[in-house]
């Protein structure tokens, strides 16, 4: 009898223990949400720590009531705002206008309310007429493109960039308007221009068209090739040193001075070379070509 009651107290003790388990195991599967809950939470105050502040709202700008900010908006051939001379005129009638102040595009200028005419530093000048400037007020001027690039490209016969500065200057003059290296570009108001580029003699382009809002490209290509000039004595073949002079072929103009027995790159073409000394002797028709290195030889 005893033994069957400690059975039943042992079935009854599993059961229990049973119990306890089923009713813990859904407990602990609710609390792990629960902690994920509670670490998002925490990231989340952590991020609102560290977030930056809003901006502040830009300052309005203040302007007297007795004159008014003009600005005057150009761009150049990429969208970006770009910077020339401005020259402005105070209308005094449906005729005449006086000449008032300087400036350069992209740039508030304060000026007494009334109309004036802006002139843009271009070639030929641009006039815009009437431009009403408000008291108290932003007023503001869109010009639109007024300038495009210009990039002249040289390169050698591997096709690598080759580095030369280049003279801008206005069409059939000699007023230089800037220099600029090969293979990068520059923004220049709308007009005709010449090109001189810095080769041994000079290459020049003529009539090139620069046109506003525009990419405009002189591709020269490859225009070098190079030429060494040996001296020697005709007894035993010593090397000897010396200048030569490089001359437009019959004429006497020279265009470049070399050394001798040293390599010089020339522009391609065709030239009369003199050796100086007690007796100059010269060489006519010695053509370079491009990417080719040419050697001519004086026997002395």
């Amino acid at each position: 009898m005893k033994n069957k009651n400690m059975f039943v107290v042992a079935g009854i003790v599993i059961l229990l223990i049973l119990a306890v388990v089923l009713v813990l195991r859904p407990s602990v599967n609710k609390k792990q949400p629960v902690k994920k809950q509670a670490a998002k939470e925490t990231v989340t105050a952590q991020a609102k720590k560290t977030a930056l502040p809003a901006p502040k709202p830009a300052a309005k700008r203040e302007i007297p009531k007795d004159v008014g900010l003009l600005i005057v908006k150009a761009s150049g051939s990429n969208n970006k705002p770009t910077y020339a001379g401005i020259r402005i005129f105070k209308v005094l009638d449906s005729q005449s206008s006086l000449f008032y102040v300087s400036g350069t595009s992209n740039a508030f200028i304060k000026l007494p309310p009334g109309n004036y005419d802006i002139e843009l530093n271009a070639l030929p000048p641009k006039l815009y007429k009437n431009v009403k400037v408000a008291p108290g007020q932003e007023n503001v001027v869109d010009l639109g493109a007024v300038t495009g690039s210009l990039k002249i490209r040289i390169v050698d016969q591997a096709g690598k960039n080759e580095n030369y500065d280049v003279k801008v200057f206005h069409a059939k003059s000699r007023n230089i308007v800037c220099s600029v290296a090969s293979n990068r570009s520059i923004e220049l108001l709308p007009g005709i221009y010449d090109l001189e580029i810095t080769t041994l003699p000079p290459d020049t382009r003529k009539d090139v068209k620069v046109e506003a809002g525009k990419e405009n490209l002189v591709d020269a290509g490859s225009i070098t090739g190079t030429l060494t000039v040996k001296a020697t004595k005709s007894s035993d073949g010593t090397p000897l040193e010396g200048m030569a002079f490089v001359k437009r072929p019959g004429t006497n103009e020279s265009l470049a001075t070399i050394s001798t027995n040293k390599m010089v790159r020339l522009l391609r073409g065709s030239y009369q070379v003199e050796l100086s000394g007690d007796k100059t002797k010269t060489k006519k028709d010695v053509t370079i070509e491009v990417g080719k290195d040419s050697v001519l030889e004086f026997s002395i």
